[in-house]
């Protein structure tokens, strides 16, 4: 188990020994990248900005947010497209976004049911413009299941979706929910789309009285139907608000269980990411900045987090924005020891295209150490990792990165154990 809990057992450190002797529980992940597939044909898809998913066969499911078809306002960069990689590394457009009523640009990670069918969000596009949510059968056609139209029911989802057991899907968008004093055209929302395709609002953000405002990192789900998630902004007593941390129950009752402290403070500022919750139901999350490090500045380089079951609230593991990076714009994901792994899409190796460093695959063992996988120059691999990683059964690590020297359209990756 991670033991958030125990700060002072373990301060946030760049290992500086062996890999193997960091993830005394796992056998080590090797620093070996190897590039699945590279996004350099606009038709295949280019800058994968969110994670992959797991399918039959080791196949994997993620998005481009342009590439595809050149009919929608995205200045000639293409609509964005749904693709496959098998495990050869043969990839496939399962999908490509039109600008019309699917909605182009998918901003956030996929999920998938039991038949094979997979679910996602458009940012923008559809109907009203607002963006929508999708379904691709497995045979490859897309029925728009939701378009947004950008009043009460939100505008702009950016998240990855989750499911649950009754195939509802959840996640939030960036605006919308109505307008406040805080955010002229609405703070943005929680909502439910049903399988049938109807929508509701669980909760809009007012971005007042400590509230946040500006969800667009995905949920997680507990055993009681109660969703959690993070706002980039709002909460109470930093100056323009630098997130919250929050609950809202099946009824549509918001708990802020967290507000996030701002640049200055060890327990970071603007969460963005996707959550992930454990085995034993705890759940883990990233902050793009705030921490205990001066080494990015004034805005700090991002922390990891967690909440337990029983409600507490705890600051793991600091990035100091050198080799082990800064900035992780993913999530986590763990593997059966407790160890994580993530992406930061800043530090690590500076170049000319990366003033701030290209990023790297980081991990953190279950006593608390933090080793780098793998730093990001730009070249073969790429730059830019901001999605989530996935791992398969025998605790490979998967993702993508956005671009790079070599690799302007982005990457698919592999780190082998």
């Amino acid at each position: 188990m991670f033991r958030f809990g125990e700060r002072a057992a373990w301060m946030p450190a760049l290992c500086g020994m062996a890999l193997a002797a960091c993830l005394p529980c796992e056998r080590a992940l090797a620093g070996h990248l190897d590039v699945l597939h590279a996004f350099k044909k606009s038709t295949h898809g280019l800058e994968p900005g969110t994670g992959m998913i797991q399918g039959p066969a080791g196949k994997l499911y993620g998005t481009t947010f342009y590439g595809g078809n050149d009919t929608c306002d995205t200045g000639g960069a293409g609509c964005g497209v749904v693709f496959a990689i098998s495990a050869d590394g043969h990839e496939k457009v399962v999908y490509a976004f039109t600008g019309g009523l699917d909605g182009y640009g998918p901003a956030g990670g996929l999920v998938k049911d039991g038949a094979g069918n997979i679910y996602g969000t458009a940012e923008v596009g559809g109907a009203d413009g607002f963006g929508t949510v999708f379904k691709i059968a497995s045979d490859g056609g897309e029925t728009t299941l939701y378009t947004f139209k950008g009043g009460t029911d939100g505008s702009y989802p950016l998240g990855s979706l989750i499911m649950d057991s009754a195939g509802n899907l959840y996640g939030t968008t960036e605006e919308g929910g109505g307008a406040t004093n805080t955010c002229s055209t609405g703070c943005g929302t929680v909502f439910k789309v049903a399988p049938g395709g109807a929508e509701s609002v669980l909760y809009a953000f007012s971005g007042m009285n400590g509230d946040g405002y500006n969800p667009v990192g995905g949920l997680a789900l507990d055993s009681s139907g109660n969703l959690y998630g993070t706002t980039e902004f709002g909460g109470a007593g930093c100056s323009f608000g630098c997130g919250i941390f929050f609950r809202v129950s099946p009824a549509g009752t918001e708990t802020i269980l967290h507000t996030f402290g701002g640049f200055a403070n060890d327990d970071g500022s603007l969460p963005a990411a996707d959550l992930m919750t454990d085995r034993k139901g705890t759940i883990f999350g990233t902050t793009r900045t705030g921490g205990n490090s001066n080494n990015c500045g004034l805005a700090g380089c991002g922390t990891i987090f967690s909440f337990t079951p029983g409600g507490s609230f705890n600051v793991g593991f600091a990035f100091q924005g050198g080799a082990d990076g800064a900035q992780p714009a993913g999530g986590v994901v763990e593997d059966k020891s407790g160890n994580l792994y993530g992406s930061t899409s800043e530090g690590g190796v500076v170049t000319n295209d990366c003033q701030a460093g290209c990023g790297t695959l980081y991990a953190v063992s279950s006593g608390g150490v933090g080793s780098t996988l793998y730093t990001f120059d730009g070249g073969k691999g790429g730059a830019d990792p901001v999605g989530d990683l996935v791992m398969d059964a025998s605790g490979n690590l998967y993702g993508t990165s956005t671009g790079g020297d070599v690799l302007t359209g982005g990457a698919a990756f592999r780190i082998k154990k």
